[in-house]
């Protein structure tokens, strides 16, 4: 685990509003489901946690890579900006799409996972009404800057499928806890992002959610500050 799962999931463990449910009873079929990680405001929301640790570099060298036979690649020694490199391809837009949707296909994933495990709790535990929140730490991989993340997760929850429906509606609420990228060189960030589905929960879960991002900046010995637009910080 990563420094920030340790002290998040350390966090969580003392919050009096919070219920780990890994330490509720239940028997070796029920522990089959896989199931979300925390109940929270007396089970009306349902948390399930992601941490990102896995590495993403290997995915852009490869879509450089591929075109290291050709004239326009350029010779370089150590490492080098991203955009110093593709200035010089001539379909420099379509590599940076493909990258940025290599990067970002475990941002899908774990909505995917997230939406199935809050949807199993809920039937698990019998409760008809309750708001999903999914929560993505980031302390290791830089490549996935705040704003790529945020970005991606946006566009995903207003995605539908076939017949309509938004793809990822156990999920209310997106909580982004990055300490890859600090602004003004010091300061860890806390992205909410709201789903579709945002709208139908009760006040008390976006106010519940505040007090969520209140405590943990007490618990890191510090104090929150709320900014009112986020482009170019980082």
């Amino acid at each position: 685990m990563t420094d920030l799962e340790v002290r998040f999931q350390q966090f969580m463990a003392q919050l009096p509003s919070v219920e780990d449910i890994d330490g509720i009873k239940l028997s070796v079929e029920e522990r089959k489901n896989k199931i979300a990680d925390y109940f929270g405001l007396g089970r009306s929301v349902i948390f399930e946690q992601k941490c990102i640790n896995q590495d993403q570099s290997e995915k852009i060298q490869s879509e450089v890579d591929a075109h290291s036979e050709e004239n326009y690649y350029p010779y370089f020694y150590g490492k080098r900006d991203i955009d110093l490199i593709l200035e010089k391809f001539p379909d420099a837009e379509n590599v940076k799409r493909r990258i940025y949707s290599k990067i970002t296909k475990l941002l899908e994933d774990y909505l995917s996972s997230a939406n199935k495990q809050i949807k199993s709790t809920s039937l698990l535990f019998n409760i008809p009404s309750y708001s999903g929140v999914l929560i993505i730490l980031n302390d290791k991989v830089k490549v996935l800057s705040p704003e790529v993340i945020s970005s991606r997760i946006a566009q995903r929850l207003k995605e539908k499928d076939s017949k309509g429906i938004i793809r990822f509606n156990e999920i209310a609420y997106v909580l982004l806890i990055s300490e890859t990228h600090l602004y003004k060189g010091q300061v860890p960030v806390s992205i909410r992002i709201e789903a579709p589905g945002a709208k139908n929960c009760s006040p008390k879960v976006s106010e519940y959610l505040d007090y969520i991002d209140y405590s943990w900046a007490l618990f890191n010995g510090g104090s929150l500050t709320k900014l009112k637009s986020t482009n170019n910080y980082f």
